[in-house]
């Protein structure tokens, strides 16, 4: 039931499903282009060593970037962006439209990544209370976009040409991410990672994070 409910969002639906048609019924649901679905959340961990210990081995260190974490949702030529509450800012981030549109070579997909603010002089990360103007904004969305410009750090593929990805190891995903976009600079791109098991390289990967202004690292299992 949690799982239908994570991919559906409606009791309602999901309720109905289950007494027409029980565990095998809520079994069959998957992903839908178009229907946003809850993001799974992180847990945190104090340091580096105890990080490392929780992973039990190698694993995948990524950056934690301060912004929006988005779904972009792509079927045909049409291509959607939804918030970690399952808001449509599809309007509000036109920009991030533009670049899923220029740079996505699947036909239909779900991708999770993280939109940054950036200052337009420095190209620094803004931290995401200034990038939070942009989500709600109904008017002057273009001025507010100039003003406010992000980049989009694409860390996951959830859905890929009508098969979900859900249940497929972290590595492949990651493999299928790559070759499904075709990076835009900085601005639409891969979210930095390193594979290690290695404590030293792992802090100096975290040093050099929080050096250009971002929150930390993320840690996921290959598996």
């Amino acid at each position: 039931v949690e799982r239908a409910h994570n991919i559906r969002n409606d009791f309602g639906e999901v309720a109905t499903l289950a007494r027409e048609q029980g565990e095998s019924g809520l079994k069959k649901l998957s992903l839908e282009v178009g229907r946003p679905l809850k993001p799974m959340l992180a847990k945190k961990t104090e340091g580096i060593e105890n990080a490392v210990a929780d992973m039990g081995g190698i694993a995948a260190w990524e950056i934690k970037y301060d912004g929006m974490r988005v779904q972009i949702h792509k079927k045909g030529s049409e291509i959607r962006v939804f918030t970690r509450r399952l808001d449509d800012v599809s309007k509000q981030f036109y920009d991030i439209v533009e670049l899923a549109s220029e740079s996505i070579s699947a036909k239909d997909c779900i991708l999770e990544g993280e939109a940054v603010g950036v200052d337009p002089n420095t190209r620094r990360p803004l931290p995401f209370q200034q990038l939070s103007r942009r989500i709600k904004r109904k008017y002057d969305i273009e001025e507010l976009s100039r003003e406010i410009p992000v980049t989009v750090n694409l860390f996951d593929i959830l859905y890929l040409d009508g098969k979900s990805l859900l249940d497929s190891p972290f590595e492949e995903r990651r493999k299928l991410l790559v070759k499904s976009v075709n990076p835009s600079g900085s601005k639409f791109a891969f979210a930095e990672q390193l594979i290690s098991g290695e404590k030293k390289k792992i802090k100096r990967f975290y040093e050099r994070a929080l050096s250009m202004g971002h929150e930390g690292l993320m840690a996921k299992n290959l598996k």
